[in-house]
């Protein structure tokens, strides 16, 4: 075996490694195939694939199997944006066909267990906003960019405590009334020009709307890799009196017949609870793109 050959192999099983640790199953590698601007695609049986770069894992869905023509030249452009040269020099869009449902219960998006680390962050004075924050970050982290936050503010599958008394100071704040989508998304942008890791692959920045949620949520959750999103709960709109005005994080939905439910992580204690649809306005959203 070549030293170049050993190399790649290496790295191969590295990301293989990373997958297992995440996802608590066994992959068998079918194909490893070389992006052109550096990047790596590998797929497995009985379905699945990944994108790394170098030992870093970029991106994955293990519910979906990429079709892509024989001989292709591929180009990655940042997460869900991998493209095919065709025959006629125009870049295509390699599809990727879901398999399987991602929960056999229904609902659509990210399952509860990966916000199970997230049990015991809980918001006591009001600062829901701050922790919901504090929540998303930790997530994306976890899951998506581990040199998103430096090691000094969080470690991947650390303590929020740091990361969220940094929010605290970084998030304006309408007190008594508390925070707003826009304070919410401000103060993660702030706190990410701050401790921005140059050598991340990805520029990470937040954005916020005052508009039903629905729409994104569920867009959001769609996505082969699904992420999930802050929203609001109002008053106004009848929410329940263990919520009232409060921000928390959807990852799921669920449609049955005429009604709309979100599982979220509540920061009161549930990282499984479910609200209704109905109750909710406005988001905070993260967006990544390659540097």
């Amino acid at each position: 075996m070549t030293t170049t050959l050993f190399y790649q192999t290496f790295l191969h099983n590295t990301i293989k490694e990373k997958l297992e640790t995440l996802e608590k199953i066994e992959l068998t590698i079918d194909t490893i195939e070389s992006i052109s601007n550096g990047f790596t695609l590998m797929t497995y049986l009985p379905s699945g694939y990944s994108i790394s770069f170098m030992n870093h894992l970029i991106e994955y869905d293990l519910t979906s199997i990429v079709e892509i023509e024989p001989n292709s030249t591929l180009y990655y452009y940042g997460p869900l944006k991998l493209f095919a040269l065709s025959n006629n020099n125009s870049y295509q869009p390699v599809l990727k066909r879901q398999v399987e449902p991602q929960q056999s219960d229904h609902w659509i998006g990210i399952h509860p267990q990966r916000f199970y680390n997230y049990r015991h962050w809980i918001n006591r004075d009001g600062t829901c906003g701050m922790m919901s924050a504090t929540v998303l970050l930790a997530y994306y982290q976890d899951y998506l960019d581990e040199a998103l936050l430096p090691n000094t503010l969080r470690s991947k599958g650390g303590s929020g405590t740091a990361l969220y008394q940094s929010l605290l100071k970084t998030t304006p704040s309408l007190l008594p009334t508390g925070t707003v989508a826009y304070d919410v998304s401000y103060g993660i942008n702030r706190l990410l020009r701050r401790v921005e890791n140059k050598e991340s692959l990805f520029r990470t920045r937040s954005k916020a709307t005052i508009t039903p949620t629905f729409g994104i949520v569920k867009t959001r959750c769609d996505f082969v890799v699904p992420v999930p999103t802050i929203v609001g709960i109002v008053t106004l709109l009848n929410s329940p009196k263990n919520y009232r005005n409060h921000w928390v994080v959807a990852y799921s939905y669920l449609e049955d017949n005429n009604d709309k439910y979100y599982r979220i992580h509540d920061n009161h204690g549930q990282y499984q609870a479910v609200i209704n649809v109905k109750w909710t306005l406005s988001t905070v959203k993260l967006h990544r793109r390659l540097r």
